[in-house]
């Protein structure tokens, strides 16, 4: 927890050259009918989230969203390139940092979409999420 909000952290420690994907599957309540979840260029109902299914609608290259419903939420990362949002009814919205987006590629190519740990260094990720 810092000031602002809670602060999640991950570290991925390994051996030399071993892959990984990894994604946080926050799930918030929604208070209000119309709820939007903001990027930098674009706003997303949760009807279209919904009308994407169980894929989760892709976020591509951002590091910050924010969840507009009865309060505002920053949901802000690090190392984290990504970001898919899933639901399956209106009164509640999965916001999840990731670092691939699996259906971005052939399923036969997920490999495509992993990091590798480099030199034995652990590698770190960060989520927090603090009112706006």
């Amino acid at each position: 927890m810092n000031e602002n909000g809670p602060e999640i952290r991950f570290e991925i420690n390994g051996e030399d050259g071993m892959p990984f994907m990894l994604g946080y599957h926050p799930a918030f309540n929604l208070a209000t009918e119309n709820p939007l979840i903001k990027t930098q260029e674009k706003e997303i109902s949760i009807p279209q989230v919904m009308a994407v299914g169980s894929r989760a609608l892709q976020v591509p290259k951002e590091s910050s969203i924010i969840l507009k419903d009865q309060l505002e939420l920053t949901i802000k990362t690090e190392g984290f390139e990504h970001f898919m949002l899933w639901t399956e009814v209106p009164n509640m919205v999965c916001i999840e940092p990731i670092t691939f987006y699996p259906y971005a590629v052939e399923q036969a190519n997920l490999d495509f979409g992993f990091l590798y740990l480099e030199g034995g260094r652990i590698k770190r990720f960060k989520v927090f999420i603090y009112p706006s």
